[in-house]
């Protein structure tokens, strides 16, 4: 289990959950093949800045990875190229989604398979030394095995 996630949660968002998965993996054609915007997904931004610490990219590139409303200047074609690995390393991923109609329902149970899980809760499965989170910016991620 890599990442546990839902959409929608208020009664006037618009979010629906393959436009949610689609923002993540990032684009797969037109002007931008491969690009995507971390600012505009959580998810990007941890894979990101877990793969810019991974490959000892430099710290000035990590700040303005994470960074939410810095335009990128001069990082611009630094982050292009983060922004492909990230669509990558996401669009490899296998994922499981479950029909949960109901917004309350969906939070509950987003949050509590994140407790069931997380080696932080005292969740069963190790992590491998290979696994992208032990290279993530947040102690929590490190920590959580997700």
């Amino acid at each position: 289990m890599v990442r546990i996630g839902t959409h929608a949660l208020t009664e006037t968002s618009k979010a629906t959950l393959w436009g949610r998965l689609r923002q993540h993996r990032g684009q797969l054609a037109g002007r931008d093949p491969g690009g995507g915007n971390h600012r505009a997904s959580v998810f990007r931004r941890h894979v990101g800045a877990a793969l810019i610490r991974r490959d000892g990219l430099p710290d000035d590139l990590l700040a303005s990875w994470l960074d939410r409303h810095r335009p990128p200047g001069e990082r611009a074609s630094q982050e292009a190229d983060i922004e492909r690995e990230v669509s990558r390393h996401i669009g490899a991923m296998p994922f499981l989604w479950l029909n949960v109609p109901g917004r309350a329902d969906r939070g509950f149970l987003e949050s509590n398979s994140i407790a069931l899980l997380s080696r932080l809760t005292g969740g069963p499965d190790l992590t491998s030394a290979s696994w992208l989170g032990c290279c993530a910016e947040r102690a929590e991620i490190r920590g959580s095995g997700l």
